[in-house]
């Protein structure tokens, strides 16, 4: 399955609209919704279900140490969340906007949001709001967030499956 996801930070207005596949542990779900905030670490806990699943490190990105997401039986409207160790007193909720078997654009992307977020600068609601609403030009760099998902989540996996799993046709070649 493919899935349309919100994350937004608690008690802010800071927020993407990212598409993934249901087929990446949840390792590598985390690491590439903190790639859409411009964090570089997966560590943190993710809490669905009222069950809790803690990631301390990034071995476990290609590993099978945890199940995949497809495995949880998520619905649309499911809402659950998580935390990111680069972002310390920051909550997570992700919202399950859309589920299907094939989304109508290349996974993972980035495809919206709002304020740029620095994890290194805002570990508080009310640091990163004071932010938000400060008179800088505050511009999200989609584009450049959606390459640097897709060059981590090419890493390990053979290209030809990754972009069949993106929706392309497979080639085939005949010489005669």
């Amino acid at each position: 399955m493919q899935y349309l996801l919100k994350i937004q930070i608690k008690n802010t207005r800071a927020w993407r609209l990212l598409s993934v596949d249901g087929e990446y542990n949840l390792s590598k779900l985390m690491k590439i919704i903190s790639l859409a905030f411009s964090s570089k670490s997966c560590a943190g806990t993710l809490f669905y279900k009222d069950k809790e699943y803690v990631i301390e490190h990034e071995a476990a990105v290609f590993g099978d140490e945890f199940s995949i997401f497809d495995s949880f039986d998520i619905k649309e409207q499911d809402i659950f969340s998580f935390t990111l160790k680069d972002f310390d007193g920051l909550d997570f909720w992700v919202t399950v906007l859309k589920k299907a078997e094939h989304l109508d654009c290349l996974l993972p992307s980035l495809i919206a949001g709002t304020g740029p977020v620095n994890s290194d600068s805002y570990t508080s609601a009310d640091a990163l709001n004071d932010y938000l609403e400060s008179d800088e030009e505050l511009i999200l760099d989609c584009k450049e967030i959606t390459k640097n998902i897709r060059e981590f989540s090419t890493q390990k996996e053979n290209i030809n499956d990754a972009m069949i799993k993106a929706g392309a046709k497979e080639l085939n070649f005949r010489i005669e």
